[in-house]
């Protein structure tokens, strides 16, 4: 999904969450609340941005979150769900 947002404003909704381990809650293709599992700090085509996968506490989606550094920059994110049975 591309522009999910200010990407400043999530890192910092990213951060507290991170400080009082807590999940978010994020509207995307629908409402989630997330947990996040992993941060990373990504350098692709020297476009710094910090790589943020969540995993939903409803249905175990993975959400990536991709915030980049530059100013005044929209996040981006990749929501992959789970394959049910018989899929």
């Amino acid at each position: 999904m591309k522009n999910i947002g200010p990407a400043k404003d999530l890192k910092k909704r990213i951060l507290q969450a991170i400080y009082t381990d807590s999940p978010v809650f994020l509207v995307l293709d629908q409402a989630r609340t997330v947990q996040i599992r992993s941060i990373v700090l990504l350098n692709e085509r020297l476009s710094k941005e910090l790589g943020v996968t969540c995993t939903d506490v409803e249905d175990g989606t993975t959400v990536i979150l991709h915030l980049p550094y530059v100013a005044d920059s929209v996040a981006t994110a990749l929501i992959l769900r789970p394959k049910m049975e018989g899929e």
